[in-house]
């Protein structure tokens, strides 16, 4: 699901401690660019991850070729820089162990770099190249572009893919935003052009980013030089076309035919509260209690009905607004019915419960998971910069953790009672071999057919 990833799964990411010499703190460079800093001078500490978050609204046009942002994120570092050639530039980057690319989501692009701070400079001069003079020679696109549009047409195959291709059109209907990033028309990324890639450069990776967080061993001076040197010399931005979308969770039963598929798998959406108010956690903590390995959902399908292996669920969204939580299993195919019905009424049954076991010990476990990934520069910068862009203060990097420990069996009660869907009023889309095993679903044959199906 690579769809799935930006936003609130984040937040089990990262946290860092703070004490007198790893703080965050928001600092202006030279030029005038806001950036969250968090300086980490210990011992064994060489590295240093810098993020920038720029906007886009590409994802919402209609007059564009979908392909040409994962076809420009895969190439831009792929044809050399300062001198060397694209394997010379690959190996340089090896031996110093320093890494860099572009991320695509819906509605930022996010640049990365990592690097030991020995290498600042190396790395600097080959970013701002590609960032200010990037060279997108034919031959290497078209290289990219084979192997972006091949590995589509493989997803397009797989049966998971498909079920959540399913429930993307159900909720954001056969719009821009859904073919952003469903894909559907492998073919598109042959017809992905120089100039569409050099247009989309120029449009979205300029001089004005939203966001900007720095992690590691550098001080903040250094820091402000570095973000100065790579974007002063872009161009201005343009003003983007608005991004609301509009979301249909609106209930829905769907069984997705696949006559060749070897197993059959269920997904179940409920729409969340927005960023807002502050209580994704409990979002998550709701969740991993729910589908943990001793939880109520593992008990009913897999102890009980003897109908699958694993469940797993978690909170995602499609875009930085549109918050959904999923239920995801492997079933039985001939004990689906059985499957959904089990799934439904144990979520419901959770949902409402007036005592819900396990949550300070669920809880507890997530804030050490965070706690332990603390030490990680890139975590500690990639958190920062999602904690930004969240509408978040980028120091909850350093209370993330204490979020989560300090959570209560009542905050979480009441965030599943006010904030998730009832089991009746979940969408709940199943894909597999035989049409015949969910009576009563909408049955569909192709992804365009859920339009259809009665809500």
């Amino acid at each position: 699901m690579k769809h799935f990833i930006c936003g609130c799964a984040v937040v089990l990411l990262a946290a860092c401690q703070a004490d007198p010499e790893k703080r965050v703190a928001v600092e202006t460079s030279a030029a005038g660019y806001e950036f969250a800093h968090l300086p980490i001078f210990e011992k064994d500490v060489t590295d240093v991850t810098l993020q920038i978050a720029w906007p886009t609204d590409f994802a919402w046009r209609s007059d564009v070729n979908p392909f040409v942002p994962y076809v420009a994120s895969q190439a831009i570092l792929s044809e050399g820089a300062a001198g060397l050639n694209a394997q010379e530039l690959m190996e340089a980057f090896n031996d110093k162990n320093a890494f860099g690319r572009l991320h695509i989501q819906t509605d930022h692009v996010i640049g990365e770099l990592s690097f030991p701070i020995e290498h600042l400079d190396f790395v600097q001069s080959v970013a701002k190249e590609v960032l200010v003079d990037p060279k997108y020679t034919e031959n290497w696109l078209e290289r990219v572009k084979d192997q972006v549009g091949s590995n589509n047409r493989n997803a397009a195959k797989k049966e998971q893919w498909n079920l959540w291709s399913a429930v993307r059109i159900a909720v954001l209907g056969d719009s821009p935003l859904y073919n952003a990033l469903t894909l559907p028309e492998p073919d598109l990324a042959s017809e992905v052009g120089r100039e569409d890639v050099l247009d989309w450069h120029k449009t979205y990776l300029t001089k004005a980013p939203v966001a900007i967080s720095i992690a590691g061993r550098i001080s903040a001076e250094e820091a402000g030089d570095l973000i100065d040197g790579l974007l002063v010399d872009l161009p201005d931005a343009p003003d983007l076309q608005s991004t609301d979308t509009e979301v249909n969770f609106a209930p829905l039963n769907v069984y997705f035919e696949w006559p060749d598929a070897e197993k059959t798998q269920v997904g179940m959406l409920s729409a969340l509260p927005a960023l807002t108010e502050r209580k994704d956690h409990l979002d998550l903590i709701a969740l991993n209690t729910l589908s943990r390995a001793q939880g109520p959902m593992m008990e009913a399908i897999r102890t009980e009905l003897r109908a699958a292996y694993g469940v797993f669920a978690g909170a995602q969204n499609y875009h930085r607004d549109g918050r959904f939580a999923y239920i995801y299993a492997e079933v039985e195919g001939d004990k689906l019915a059985q499957s959904i019905d089990v799934m439904r009424s144990t979520y419901e049954d959770f949902r409402t419960a007036e005592t819900i076991e396990a949550v300070s010990e669920v809880s507890s476990d997530i804030a050490a998971r965070v706690k332990e990934r603390s030490e990680f520069v890139d975590v500690a910068a990639q958190t920062m910069l999602q904690s930004m862009l969240d509408g978040f203060d980028p120091n909850r990097v350093e209370t993330l953790a204490d979020e989560f420990a300090g959570a209560t069996e009542a905050a979480v009660r009441e965030q599943l009672q006010t904030g998730f869907a009832a089991g009746d009023d979940l969408i709940v889309i199943a894909i597999g071999p035989d049409r015949s095993a969910w009576p009563g679903a909408c049955v569909i044959t192709s992804l365009e057919e859920v339009l259809s199906c009665p809500r």
